[in-house]
C-alpha cells in the first residue's frame, strides 16, 4: 500500500533535487564543446593581452623652475622699444609659477653634449630687468638635451618650464635626437610633457640652423614662433599653469604629450547570426568574440564588420592616423587547447578608413572574413588581431611653423624643420605611451558548426 511521504522530509527531498538538477546542468554545460572552447579561448586571450601600463596620475610639484634660452638666437625677442610679448610672457613668471626659480642656459662654446651636466649650462637669475637687456643673451649654443637630462635625473617632483625659440637641429641639421631621446626618458617615467606656442615681434639678427650661423641682416618680423616646454610632474600642475597663461595669453596654443590624446571606441557586429559569446570593456581590456561559422550571412563577400572609431584631442597636433594589422592563427589540438603559439597569418583584414571628421574622429573598419579562409576545416580556430595606428599626417597648424629653409628673413615667423621635431615626439610617444592604451586587442574565435 503506498504511503503518503512524511512532511517534514519533504524539504530535504526537494533540496537533494535541486542539487541534483544544479550538477546535470552543471555538467552537461561543460560537456557542451562550444562552452569549453569559450572557456579556453578567454583564457588564451587573457594570456595574450599586455598589461595596461600605469597611468599618468603623477604627484603635486613640491617646486617650480623657469629656464630660459639665452643663445644668440633669442636677443631679438626683447622689446627695444616697449614691452614685446616675449618680455610679457617673462614678467607672467611669477605670477603663473609662484616660488619659481630662474635660469638662464646655454654654452659659449661648442658643446659636448653628452657630458654636459645641468648645473654646468645653468646659472640662477632674478625676475627683474635682467631678463629684458640683451646683452644676457650672449651664448652660441643652447644644450636642450643636457638640461632635459637633468630634469628626468632630478628625483624631486618639480614643475619645469623651458622658454626657447625651438632651434633644434643636429649638427647635419636633421632633427636632434638627443633632444628627443631625452624627452622620450621624461615622457616614460610618466611625467607630463607640453609645449606651448606662443608669437612675438622680433627685431635683430637670427639664427639660420641650415648654415649654421648667425644672419647679419638685421631682420623686423612681426610674429615669431617661441616656445615653453613645459615639464611636469602631474597633469593638475600642467592645467593650472595653462589656464593661469591662457588668461593672459588667449592665443595661446597648446601641444599636449598626454596617455590620453588618442583614444579609441570599437563595436563588434553583436547582433550577427554567427555570434555565439562575447567580451569587451570594461569586463575584459579587449574585444573577444566566438563565431558559428555555418552561420556567417549569405550573399556579402565580407559579412563580418569590426567597427574602430579613434578621437584626437585637439590639443595633439596629429592631423590623419593610418592603421595596420597583424593577424595570428591558433589552431584547437587534439589536447582539448589551443596550441602556445601562433602562426601569423599571410592574409590579413580588409580595413576601410573615413578621413577624419569636424570633431578630430577617424573611422576604420576592419573586415576579417579573408583570414577565416585559412585553416578552414578545423573545428576551432583562435585569431589573434592586433591593430596599430600611425601618424599619416600632421596637423596643419604645425606644418605652418615649420620651415625646411631659415636662411632668409621672410622665412622668420617660421621655426626650421619644427614639425619634423613634433613628428619625431609623436612617433616615439606613440610607440611608448599610447599603443598599449589605445589599440584595442580584437580576438575571434571560429567554430566550423
Amino acid at each position: 500500500m503506498f504511503r503518503k511521504p512524511d512532511k517534514k522530509y519533504f524539504p530535504m527531498t526537494m533540496v537533494a533535487i535541486l542539487a541534483l538538477s544544479t550538477t546535470l546542468l552543471t555538467l552537461s554545460c561543460w560537456q557542451n564543446p562550444k562552452s569549453k572552447v569559450a572557456k579556453r579561448s578567454i583564457e588564451l586571450a587573457d594570456r595574450l593581452t599586455p598589461q595596461a601600463q600605469n597611468s599618468e596620475d603623477g604627484v603635486t610639484a613640491t617646486r617650480q623652475r623657469a629656464y630660459v634660452d639665452s643663445s644668440l638666437s633669442m636677443q631679438g625677442f626683447i622689446g627695444e622699444s616697449g614691452r614685446s610679448v616675449f618680455d610679457e610672457f617673462l614678467d607672467a613668471m611669477p605670477d603663473v609659477m609662484p616660488g619659481c626659480e630662474v635660469f638662464r642656459y646655454g654654452e659659449s662654446a661648442s658643446p659636448e653634449s653628452e657630458a654636459l651636466k645641468i648645473d654646468q649650462i645653468t646659472t640662477k637669475v632674478q625676475f627683474d630687468q635682467q631678463l629684458h637687456n640683451r646683452s644676457l643673451y650672449t651664448r652660441k649654443f643652447n644644450p636642450d638635451a643636457a638640461l632635459i637630462n637633468g630634469l628626468v635625473e632630478d628625483q624631486e617632483p618639480a614643475l619645469s618650464i623651458v622658454i626657447t625659440d625651438g632651434v633644434e637641429s643636429d649638427a647635419q641639421g636633421q632633427v636632434n635626437t638627443a633632444v628627443v631621446n631625452s624627452i622620450r626618458s621624461w615622457m616614460n617615467r610618466r611625467g607630463i610633457f607640453a609645449i606651448l606656442v606662443m608669437k612675438s615681434k622680433f627685431s635683430g639678427k637670427f639664427y639660420s640652423e641650415r648654415q649654421r650661423r648667425i644672419i647679419d641682416e638685421k631682420a623686423e618680423i612681426p610674429a615669431r614662433p617661441f616656445y615653453a616646454m613645459v615639464f611636469s610632474p602631474s597633469m593638475r600642475d600642467f592645467e593650472d599653469l595653462q589656464d593661469k597663461l591662457r588668461r593672459r595669453f588667449p592665443e595661446l596654443k597648446s601641444l599636449l604629450f598626454s596617455d590620453d590624446a588618442i583614444t579609441c571606441q570599437a563595436e563588434i557586429p553583436v547582433d550577427s547570426a554567427a555570434g555565439y559569446a562575447q567580451e569587451s570593456p570594461p569586463d575584459k581590456p579587449y574585444y573577444w568574440q566566438m563565431l558559428t561559422a555555418k552561420n556567417f550571412p549569405s550573399g556579402a563577400e565580407d559579412p563580418i564588420s569590426y567597427h574602430f572609431s579613434y578621437k584626437i584631442k585637439s590639443t595633439y597636433p596629429a592631423g590623419l592616423l593610418g592603421i595596420r594589422t597583424q593577424s595570428k592563427l591558433y589552431r584547437w589540438n587534439p589536447s582539448g587547447q589551443f596550441d602556445a603559439e601562433g602562426t601569423a597569418s599571410q592574409t590579413q583584414p580588409a580595413v576601410e578608413s573615413a578621413n577624419r571628421d569636424d570633431n578630430r574622429t577617424q573611422i576604420f573598419d576592419l573586415r576579417p572574413q579573408p583570414i577565416f579562409q585559412q585553416a578552414a576545416q578545423d573545428d576551432y580556430r583562435f585569431y589573434s588581431i592586433e591593430q596599430s595606428v600611425y601618424i599619416k599626417e600632421i596637423d596643419r597648424d604645425i606644418v605652418e611653423l615649420s620651415t625646411p629653409d631659415d636662411g632668409e628673413a621672410n622665412t622668420g615667423g617660421r621655426t626650421y624643420r619644427f614639425q619634423e621635431l613634433i613628428y619625431a615626439l609623436m612617433d616615439v610617444h606613440l610607440k611608448d605611451r599610447l599603443l598599449s592604451r589605445m589599440s584595442p586587442r580584437l580576438y575571434i574565435t571560429v567554430a566550423k558548426n
